[in-house]
């Protein structure tokens, strides 16, 4: 009748501290979850958290699940106080016999005979956890004829946090910086982490054990081990955001980036463009854009942080452009096949025509750019350099050799003539105790343009 009372408080005790599933079994290798009884191996670390019982010494006495035990009773290995802790320490030794018997099961205990002074039986879990026993069995208990009331109880808990705690930092590390990774790495990330925060501070007891009637034989818990591992899950596998990149240009040049590889840019870095005109081309627009159409800032230097977006980078080019000026000495035409001289290709072939006014013939012409540096002419054509050019004609009247007609007539292709200066005009008009007065009508047939010149020679005696 006291085993079945027994059994009643024993489902309240589970209910209450809300420890599911419950296992009943007859060997201390039947325990809730992934975590089982084991043997203990060389080196492994047992603790004991001696804050609930203050007892003086605390020993340990080790045995196996057949019966085999290491050292009598009253042999118990002592325990080792970790300084300025409350906790005692031991290390499993270095002896053979570990190897060839299965001791799995302990009991600690403070040297004292009376149930008050021991634990209840315990099995070994693993290496590095500490047991605590803050409750007394407060019901009698009959296994193999003893009666055990007052013998502690209480559970497992990982001594060593440290571990865990970096971790948990670590991840909380990668929860505050989630914008930087895809949203599928973060899946519950947010719930698993206070949960592992809450587990680590409040020490739920997550797994119990059973004997066959219904009693309490084991209690312990491992502190965040199932939401730890759901942690590792994701933060060992995050995925770093990684956008595209894409270069769009009208064929006329090209933009490249320092990325090794424009598909795979994780977010936050810094990505300079390197803007390549083709020849004779230069830059006219460029935009670069997130996959939602609004603007990146670029910098002067060409950069700009990857975003958590995929770019676009939109370039268009131009041709250089130049212009080019003609002045005209004598009646004559000068006529170039451009359609406007005020932007002219670079790398574009210039073709002169000169077209002298009647009884008037070429003289002399030179093409010089910007700099006055002479530009070579074959055949009338020359190649647009990336300066402005001058083109100087000068004609001669064929009638009075002697004389040279002033008839000057500059084409200036800026409409604004402090925008391009104009050479200075030579007037060599010679006639021997001869004056005339001559008017002519110079047609510069260049963009369709009529030029006038209404000239007047002035006899000049030359002395």
């Amino acid at each position: 009748m006291k085993n079945k009372s027994n059994m009643i408080f024993i489902f309240i005790f589970i209910a209450i501290i809300n420890i599911t599933p419950i296992v009943f079994a007859d060997t201390y290798e039947n325990i809730i979850a992934d975590k089982s009884v084991t043997k203990m191996n060389k080196g492994d670390e047992i603790f004991f958290d001696n804050s609930a019982t203050n007892w003086e010494n605390v020993y340990i006495y080790i045995w196996q699940q057949d019966g085999n035990i290491y050292k009598d009773w009253n042999s118990a290995d002592t325990m080792t106080k970790i300084d300025g802790t409350n906790i005692y320490k031991y290390t499993v030794p270095n002896e053979d016999t570990f190897d060839t018997n299965n001791f799995n099961q302990l009991i600690f205990k403070n040297g004292y005979d009376g149930n008050s002074n021991q634990t209840i039986a315990l099995g070994y879990i693993e290496s590095g956890l500490a047991y605590i026993a803050n409750t007394a069995i407060d019901y009698d208990w009959d296994i193999n004829g003893e009666w055990i009331r007052d013998r502690k109880k209480g559970h497992w808990y990982l001594y060593d946090k440290s571990s865990i705690v970096e971790h948990l930092n670590s991840s909380t590390k990668y929860q505050q910086a989630k914008e930087k990774y895809t949203n599928e790495s973060y899946l519950n990330l947010d719930d698993l982490l206070t949960q592992a925060a809450t587990e680590l501070e409040n020490e739920i007891v997550l797994y119990a054990y059973k004997d066959d009637y219904g009693n309490d034989i084991n209690l312990y818990y491992l502190t965040i081990s199932a939401t730890l591992k759901a942690i590792d899950n994701i933060t060992t596998n995050l995925q770093l955001f990684k956008g595209r990149i894409d270069i769009q240009t009208d064929g006329n040049g090209n933009v490249t980036t320092d990325q090794a590889d424009n598909s795979n840019v994780e977010i936050d870095t810094e990505v300079k463009l390197s803007i390549l005109p083709n020849e004779n081309y230069e830059l006219n627009e460029l935009s670069v854009k997130d996959q939602n159409n609004n603007p990146v800032a670029l910098s002067n230097n060409n950069t700009f942080i990857m975003p958590k977006s995929n770019i676009i980078i939109n370039a268009s080019f131009k041709h250089i452009t130049k212009t080019i000026s003609i002045n005209i000495t004598g009646n004559g035409t000068t006529n170039l096949n451009v359609e406007n001289l005020n932007n002219v290709n670079v790398g574009q072939e210039v073709i002169i025509t000169n077209t002298p006014g009647e009884n008037w013939i070429l003289q002399e012409m030179k093409v010089t750019d910007e700099e006055n540096n002479i530009i070579n002419i074959t055949d009338n054509k020359f190649i647009m350099p990336k300066k402005n050019i001058n083109i100087s004609t000068i004609f001669k009247n064929t009638n009075e050799p002697n004389n040279v007609q002033n008839n000057d007539s500059t084409i200036n292709p800026t409409s604004n003539s402090e925008t391009e200066p104009q050479p200075s005009q030579t007037n060599n008009n010679t006639n021997t105790n001869k004056t005339n007065n001559v008017e002519n009508n110079v047609n510069d047939n260049n963009n369709g343009q009529n030029i006038d010149s209404n000239q007047k020679e002035t006899d000049k005696n030359i002395t």
